[in-house]
């Protein structure tokens, strides 16, 4: 009589060994650097999109450092196990106040605005400041992401708009929960927030003052 359990020991070392890297892969913290703009994806054809009326492009803005509002400024996101269970957080490897920072500077910029540090201007005709409130990053089938940003901005010490905006990315379909799908995601997140932020600064200039 044949041993079929002999015919069944490849495959099962096999599913047990898949089964323990899954596990394992899951119990890993991931180390996420933080990156702005979001990589390019070669296979996205970029579209133009309808957008506010955009202001003078000789004003200048004042920026102050964002403050971490944030409950938890440990981590930004959580890696899952095959169950859909939290299994480990994803840590910054890089400053987060910085990182958004650095995106509203990048996309105030690419809006035509002049923008300089508070801190090094005495300019306060503009000065934008605000909170993060959210950043974080899950995945289980795939790969999302919510960043949340409170924004003030006021134009000769007068407050012209306080708003939050919140921005959501999604990175794909998730395999092995990398760090660096995890950066992209929010990324991606950080990137439709501030593209909203400069819609409701541009919309706040353009009211009568």
């Amino acid at each position: 009589m044949p041993d079929h359990r002999r015919d069944l020991h490849h495959s099962d070392i096999a599913g047990i060994a898949f089964a323990l890297a899954l596990g394992g892969c899951a119990l890993s913290t991931r180390h996420a650097t933080m990156i702005y703009p979001p990589a390019v994806d070669p296979g996205v054809v970029a579209t133009a999109n309808a957008s506010t009326p955009t202001v003078s492009r000789s004003l200048t803005i004042a920026l102050e450092p964002f403050v971490d509002r944030r409950k938890d400024t440990t981590s930004v996101g959580t890696v899952r196990n095959a169950l859909g269970m939290k299994t480990a957080p994803v840590e910054p490897t890089n400053s987060v106040t910085n990182w958004v920072d650095y995106g509203v500077k990048v996309e105030l910029a690419n809006a035509g605005f002049t923008v300089i540090p508070r801190s090094e201007t005495t300019d306060t005709s503009l000065v934008l400041g605000g909170g993060i409130d959210t950043v974080y990053a899950d995945a289980y089938l795939s790969y999302s992401a919510r960043v949340s940003l409170f924004v003030r901005l006021t134009r000769n010490g007068k407050e012209i708009l306080a708003q939050n905006f919140d921005g959501k990315g999604s990175g794909g379909t998730n395999v092995t929960a990398t760090s660096k799908s995890y950066a992209q995601t929010l990324s991606l997140a950080l990137q439709d927030a501030l593209r909203k932020m400069v819609d409701g600064v541009n919309e706040a200039l353009l009211r009568p003052e």
